[in-house]
C-alpha cells in the first residue's frame, strides 16, 4: 500500500498474526514442515530431501529444510540440537536452526531473517523451535 508510512519490519509485525501457514510433505523422506503461505517454494538445490521457501519482497526471508547424513553432527547421543546466531558474510541477518535425528539422518530446518524483522517473524521462529518433522499417528 503506497500510503503506508510504516517501515517494512512494522508492516511485517502487524501482518504476521493473520498469515496462513501451509504444510509441506517431503515425497522422499516423509518429513513435514509448516511455512507461511505467502512464501514461494524453490527447488532445494537439486538434492533429494532439500526444499527452500522464501519471501523476497522488501527483504529476504528464507526457510530451508535439508536432510543430512548421520555424521553431519558429531554428538552421537543427541536427538535434537538448536542453534542460532548471526549469519556470516551477511550483515544484519540472523538464523535459527533446529536439527532432529531420525533413523540414519539429521533433518535440519533453518530460518534466515533480517535482525530488524525479529519481532515480525516470531511465528516462523516458533515453527522452527517446535518443529516435529515426523508426527506420530494417532489411532
Amino acid at each position: 500500500y503506497d500510503g503506508d508510512d510504516r517501515t517494512f519490519p512494522e508492516q511485517l509485525r502487524d501482518a504476521m498474526p493473520f498469515a496462513e501457514f501451509d504444510t509441506y510433505l517431503d515425497p522422499h523422506y516423509g518429513y513435514s514442515l509448516k511455512y507461511p503461505s505467502f512464501f514461494d517454494k524453490e527447488e532445494g538445490n537439486g538434492k533429494r530431501g532439500n526444499v527452500r521457501f522464501s519471501y523476497s519482497n522488501n527483504t529476504n526471508l528464507v526457510l530451508e529444510a535439508e536432510v543430512k547424513p548421520k555424521d553431519f553432527l558429531h554428538d552421537k547421543n543427541a536427538l535434537e540440537i538448536f542453534d542460532s546466531g548471526s549469519v556470516e558474510r551477511l550483515d544484519g541477518y540472523e538464523f535459527i536452526r533446529h536439527c532432529v535425528r531420525h533413523d540414519d539422518h539429521w533433518y535440519v530446518l533453518t530460518f534466515y531473517f533480517p535482525a530488524n524483522c525479529k519481532q515480525g517473524v516470531e511465528r516462523i521462529v516458533y515453527q522452527v523451535k517446535t518443529w516435529k518433522p515426523f508426527l506420530k499417528k494417532r489411532f
